[in-house]
């Protein structure tokens, strides 16, 4: 077809090249991580649930591992190129859904965030909510409801370590972790993670026929809450599979198995959400050798204290004070990559001391 354009009544076609001149571009893409305005902090809460399987194995994860060599993953693994695993934990982690359901229309398919990841059980704390209590909600409506599982009043929960996020949709959280370990929940030992996942099974199938029926754009949104997936799958997953995968989110391309490059291709998504602080939450395990070095650990863990060391970014903040604020934490640090990633060479200094401490093996 040929542009044309009107001048007092004169019709002349255009050639490509007048015509490329006068077409509207499109509008910029907004990056999702740049700060729009001001700045949103807010409180999030997650419950690591964790338990060691001993079997004297070192495991060890490199840069091509996550994805393959880069300035990035140079920071992260140091002069060594790897980052050697011997603690032997596990982590329960959920598998969330691609596509936000609650905010999703007819018309418009809305994913969630972090799609497709494996991530801890946990969520924005409510106006007015305890954060302990904020983690025991998230941790019962993520990975426990499934099989109407309520968590005992004798559960126990400690605050483990604070880390803020860098800006994402001009919103940075400040995550507060809290560990559930084995050796003292009753409920966590004998979970039924294969009976959830049937759970979670069963939930997806009477979704799918809700929404292929019409039925489910007819509910209400707390009836749409009740019964649209969020959670794909649940597993225990060993330390160093846990970090891969949250590292690996920061280069594209790269998906944690099939389920998620499916579904991420179907929508037209080529990056995943960056895992970045999670990575950095999971290597903190790192640096404890067995369960009761964590409890002695948590124990002594003043959560008010440890957020206000951590946080670096605040209210109101524009982009411009975003970028300074995190050039001055690097050049604070001395780090390559944000310092709220502990290095490897650290976390094993720590481990070693606080095995000495124990005065016991590997236990």
């Amino acid at each position: 077809l040929m542009l044309a354009w009107r001048l007092r009544g004169f019709t002349r076609p255009l050639t490509p090249a007048r015509a490329s001149a006068t077409v509207s571009k499109p509008p910029k893409q907004v990056s999702p991580f740049e700060v729009q305005g001001s700045l949103r902090v807010r409180d999030s809460a997650t419950v690591l649930c964790v338990r060691r399987r001993p079997e004297g194995k070192v495991h060890y994860l490199t840069p091509s591992d996550c994805g393959g060599e880069s300035p990035f993953m140079e920071g992260i693994f140091g002069e060594a190129g790897r980052i050697t695993f011997e603690s032997e934990w596990e982590v329960l982690l959920g598998q969330g859904e691609v596509v936000n359901w609650l905010r999703t229309t007819p018309e418009k398919t809305v994913t969630m965030r972090y799609p497709g990841e494996w991530k801890l059980a946990g969520g924005n704390v409510d106006e007015g909510e305890d954060v302990a209590a904020a983690a025991l909600r998230e941790l019962t409506e993520e990975f426990l409801a499934p099989l109407q599982v309520t968590l005992p009043q004798s559960a126990v929960i400690w605050p483990f370590v604070t880390k803020q996020t860098r800006p994402i949709r001009s919103q940075s959280n400040l995550m507060h972790n809290y560990v559930a370990i084995w050796e003292e929940n009753e409920w966590l030992r004998t979970l039924d993670v294969d009976a959830l996942n049937r759970g979670l099974e069963d939930r997806r199938q009477r979704f799918a026929q809700l929404v292929a029926n019409g039925d489910f754009w007819t509910l209400s949104m707390q009836e749409r809450e009740a019964v649209a997936p969020e959670v794909f799958q649940l597993a225990w997953v060993p330390l160093h599979e846990a970090v891969k995968h949250a590292l690996s989110s920061m280069i594209p391309g790269i998906y944690v198995n099939a389920f998620q490059e499916t579904e991420l291709r179907k929508l037209g998504r080529k990056n995943r959400d960056p895992m970045f602080i999670t990575a950095a939450t999971l290597m903190e395990l790192e640096g404890f050798p067995n369960a009761a070095s964590l409890i002695r650990h948590c124990k002594s863990v003043d959560l008010a204290r440890i957020t206000k060391e951590e946080q670096w970014l605040f209210n109101g903040m524009t982009q411009a004070q975003v970028d300074e604020a995190f050039a001055t934490r690097l050049t604070s640090a001395g780090a390559r990559v944000n310092p709220s990633f502990k290095p490897p060479h650290l976390l094993a200094a720590m481990r070693q001391a606080r095995l000495a401490a124990s005065g016991t093996a590997k236990l």
